[in-house]
């Protein structure tokens, strides 16, 4: 999947995904230290990895067992979810090492087969998804009622209402048999 998964030595020879991995984490820790500093409660993280397979037009769960793995996985597409896919492992992951420990033990599990320029060529397709959900805490201005029991009142006392948001994010690494591509998804809602 050109991952560049040898994290020792060179840190120039890393590959894309443990560089976002990286990235990403860090990010979080960034966030949550900021968060804290300025008073704030910290954003929650949630991170899943998926790793899925595409091999002679069937979809494989790289992260389920051997009974498991061939089990039905269904895409579908919905005006609010957008594509997503059902029955797929997710495997929770909070930090660098276990999300490229991930993605080690799913890339050996891959198709693999020889060709004239490679004894171990990928034979199939591979997407190494990782889900991001962060839970906020939001600050909503809103008004108070005005107490009637109460002299020099003023008719709109402003309050801080705590609400949380939610965000969430995908990023897909994509190995196309030989061509590597990178996808991002997002969407935010309030709860």
């Amino acid at each position: 999947m050109g991952t560049g998964l040898d994290i020792g030595g060179n840190p120039m020879e890393r590959g894309i995904v443990p560089r976002a991995v990286d990235h990403l984490f860090e990010g979080i820790k960034s966030r949550q230290r900021l968060a804290r500093e300025k008073g704030e409660h910290p954003p929650e993280f949630q991170v899943n990895a998926q790793f899925l397979e595409l091999y002679n037009e069937d979809i494989i769960d790289l992260f389920a067992d051997e009974r498991t793995k061939h089990a039905q996985i269904k895409i579908r597409e919905d005006a609010e979810k957008g594509t997503y896919m059902m029955g797929g492992t997710t495997k929770a992951v909070t930090s660098v090492e276990e999300a490229l420990n991930c993605l080690r033990t799913g890339a050996l599990s891959r198709t693999t087969g020889s060709t004239n320029m490679n004894a171990q060529s990928s034979r199939s397709h591979a997407i190494f998804t990782l889900h991001i959900k962060q839970i906020r805490v939001v600050t909503l201005n809103g008004f108070a009622e005005k107490d009637d029991n109460k002299e020099n009142q003023s008719t709109e006392t402003k309050l801080a209402s705590p609400e949380f948001e939610s965000l969430t994010a995908k990023f897909h690494f994509v190995d196309l048999a030989g061509i590597f591509l990178f996808a991002f998804e997002t969407n935010s809602s309030e709860v």
